[in-house]
């Protein structure tokens, strides 16, 4: 190399160093594309949970008024949660929305009562969960909560892409991690 005159050694040194900075160059580019891509797939999966979200809310709102109506006159007891005190029927609104939750996939994390809800005539007992669940099986399952009889009523829901991965040999849906609070409706009665 020491033979060759100075001109060319440096303009094989600037054509070194072009092609590594060309090839570093490429690398971050191809890495920067795929987070680009994830970014987006994010995005697209918010925009969809939104509109579930928007869904679930209507629905809600539905099952409160309707719920409220009917305490102001003839009161259905289809339409309340009852047992001896709170606790039980707490434990049966966990039981209930666990076996749903749970027949779809869902894996709890937690289970947790919240205090009682009061919305204009009604008391409200209610849970928190927190669960991760393939985005199909959540959807199902709170379709299938919302729609239970006598009512459940989700009041809030908080949803992310779940950091556990699935291995990439298994394709799957994308996991969703959602704390969920559920309200019913609810009157103790007295044992006798």
């Amino acid at each position: 190399m020491e033979q060759l005159p100075l001109v060319v050694r440096r303009l094989i040194a600037l054509a070194i160093l072009f092609a590594i900075a060309t090839i570093a160059g490429s690398l971050l580019s191809l890495g920067l594309w795929g987070l680009k891509e994830n970014a987006d797939r994010i995005d697209l999966d918010r925009k969809q949970l939104g509109r579930y979200l928007a869904i679930v809310r209507s629905r809600s709102e539905n099952a409160v008024g309707t719920a409220e109506r009917d305490t102001k006159g003839n009161a259905d007891a289809s339409l309340f949660w009852s047992g001896e005190s709170e606790a039980i029927i707490l434990a049966a609104l966990q039981s209930k929305v666990q076996a749903i939750a749970g027949s779809h996939g869902a894996q709890f994390r937690s289970v947790r009562p919240l205090p009682k809800r009061q919305t204009g005539h009604l008391e409200l007992a209610g849970l928190s969960l927190d669960v991760t669940a393939e985005i199909g099986s959540l959807q199902r399952a709170i379709g299938d909560i919302e729609t239970h009889s006598p009512p459940l009523i989700i009041m809030g829901a908080q949803m992310r892409r779940s950091q556990y991965t699935q291995s990439a040999s298994a394709p799957t849906e994308i996991k969703i991690d959602a704390q969920i609070e559920v309200y019913g409706a609810f009157r103790a009665v007295p044992k006798r």
